[in-house]
């Protein structure tokens, strides 16, 4: 990477992050969709890893079946 003399503070900052990320520093990204409901006054969480509408489909799901 180019010297930081010739960037502001926060743009290099931006550059250092970007390219650890792409090293792999910071880990791997993970995203997990998930909605909570209350069933005889306790909570539950349902969760889906694969997309957002497999989890909207949970919630229909469970609010057709009188969940809340």
């Amino acid at each position: 990477m180019e010297k930081a003399e010739g960037y502001h503070r926060d743009i290099y900052s931006g550059m250092v992050a970007s390219e650890l990320a792409k090293e792999g520093y910071f880990g791997d990204e993970y995203r997990l969709y998930g909605f909570l409901y209350c069933m005889d006054n306790e909570k539950r969480m349902v969760t889906a890893e694969k997309e957002e509408e497999e989890c909207a489909r949970n919630y229909v799901n469970a609010a057709e079946r009188g969940l809340w």
